[in-house]
């Protein structure tokens, strides 16, 4: 494991691009989203395994149930780590293994997946998919869910115009000192 943050951009960009490293992942787009808006920096050789999960049509697709039905292993405490600020240093050890844990069984599953497509005459497909999202451009001007949202929907025009403005304050604010948008004012 290492802190990007700590790290010199440009090394993090010449790993990201660096063709000759697999880099497996799972659903992989706003990782990607990710990495193009804080290092601007495409991933290059991607092996995201959500594609295959697709196409084996597992019934439950998140990462932590697919590692509980391909492999029987059961990721602990997710719902903990998915509103941590995971800007703060040093990083909890707890956050730490948390990470770990949705990555580390990564190498395994992949194996697992890969020998199910084989098995299920799926794996050129596979291969064709994974391509087709290693080439979309991220989307990094999506609008947030939040702007999808009926309560959004809901209100008049001038109140939208006012809540976007805010939205765009609050983030424009949270990049100049270098903290998460929701640390500041959230969402709710």
């Amino acid at each position: 494991a290492i802190d990007p943050i700590g790290i010199d951009p440009t090394l993090v960009r010449s790993f990201f691009e660096e063709r000759g490293t697999l880099k497996i992942m799972y659903d992989s787009l706003s990782d990607q989203s990710l990495v193009l808006k804080t290092v601007d920096s495409r991933v290059n050789s991607i092996l995201d395994l959500k594609p295959a999960v697709d196409l084996l049509s597992y019934e439950k697709r998140d990462l932590g149930s697919v590692l509980d039905q391909a492999l029987g292993i059961t990721i602990e405490k997710k719902a903990k780590f998915q509103r941590y600020n995971w800007t703060t240093r040093p990083l909890a050890a707890d956050a730490v293994e948390y990470a770990l844990g949705d990555v580390e069984h990564l190498f395994k599953l992949k194996d697992v997946l890969l020998d199910q497509l084989g098995r299920a005459g799926l794996l050129d497909e596979y291969l064709l998919k994974n391509l087709m999202i290693q080439n979309k451009a991220p989307d990094i001007d999506r609008k947030p869910r939040l702007f999808r949202s009926g309560e959004f929907r809901r209100l008049s025009p001038a109140a939208k115009r006012r809540f976007e403005r805010l939205f765009e304050l609050r983030d424009e604010y949270a990049r100049q000192v270098d903290l998460p948008p929701d640390m500041l004012i959230p969402k709710q």
